[in-house]
């Protein structure tokens, strides 16, 4: 057996998930955060880790989910990425595009698509290579976030509070099917659940549970949600994977760092090296 982790960045901390994997589902042992301005406290953490998943945020990449008329891997991956970039107002000079296909129909596939600067990924990635002195793996975060939940939704939406990283993600009919940055932060409250509001609805979240998670996630929060919305809403913590005793009130304000490291590789979208 080997330990992982996953790691999340926020304003001031690094947000660790660790586990042990073997057969079936990683056990996760532990949830931390440690100041992200002392890197000898990252790596003391994770010493013994032999591989790291470090979540980029939303906002720091362009995305769109595609529909392109191809099923094979390598039209898909010949394709997307053009028709990625020709969405964009300008094309990064050092951009990389990473791309994960959601569903395969009749008449073509469906497709996630990011691109990151290269740059952006080297300041993202190297503080936290150099702390921990393992293999990397630099993830879009958002679509990862489904797996801290204890069993599959078939459909619904997670809103993530975290600051100015704040995202909505949403599945239906068993995938992936909506995903985009919050461009204001929970605080003013009243502000941010209109906007919230209005990007579920935007993007037709109308059915299954809508879960509240983050950093910033609050009792507030969900209460003032559930009230815009006429629907119930919960924090992830109440349905999240099984995880070790004294962990519970770090759930919340660790679940991208958690999503990440127990998801499958269908369920993340990676960055080429």
């Amino acid at each position: 057996m080997r330990r992982i982790a996953g790691i999340e960045r926020g304003p001031t901390e690094y947000r660790v998930a660790i586990a042990r994997t073997g057969l079936g589902r990683p056990r996760v042992e532990q949830l931390v955060c440690v100041p992200a301005d002392d890197p000898s406290g990252l790596a003391a953490l994770t010493r013994g880790i032999t591989a790291v998943r470090l979540a980029l945020p939303l906002h720091a990449v362009a995305h769109r989910i595609l529909q392109v008329p191809f099923r094979r891997a390598a039209q898909i991956e010949a394709t997307v990425p053009l028709e990625l970039l020709s969405q964009l107002p300008s094309e990064p000079a050092d951009g990389i595009v990473a791309t994960r296909t959601l569903a395969r129909e009749a008449a073509g596939s469906t497709v996630l698509a990011a691109v990151a600067r290269r740059a952006t990924l080297a300041a993202w990635s190297e503080p936290v290579q150099r702390a921990v002195g393992v293999p990397i793996e630099v993830d879009l975060g958002g679509p990862a976030i489904w797996a801290a939940l204890s069993s599959p939704l078939d459909a619904g939406a997670i809103v993530v509070a975290d600051g100015s990283a704040s995202y909505v993600s949403i599945r239906r009919a068993g995938r992936l099917v909506g995903l985009r940055a919050i461009d204001v932060a929970p605080e003013p409250i009243d502000r941010f659940v209109t906007v919230v509001v209005d990007t579920l609805r935007a993007l037709a979240s109308e059915r299954g549970p809508v879960l509240l998670t983050g950093a910033d996630a609050s009792a507030t929060i969900t209460d003032r949600l559930s009230t815009a919305l006429g629907r119930p809403v919960a924090m992830l913590s109440t349905v999240a994977a099984a995880l070790p005793a004294g962990s519970a009130e770090q759930i919340d304000r660790c679940a991208g760092a958690l999503g990440l490291l127990l998801a499958n590789r269908t369920m993340r979208l990676t960055f080429p090296q």
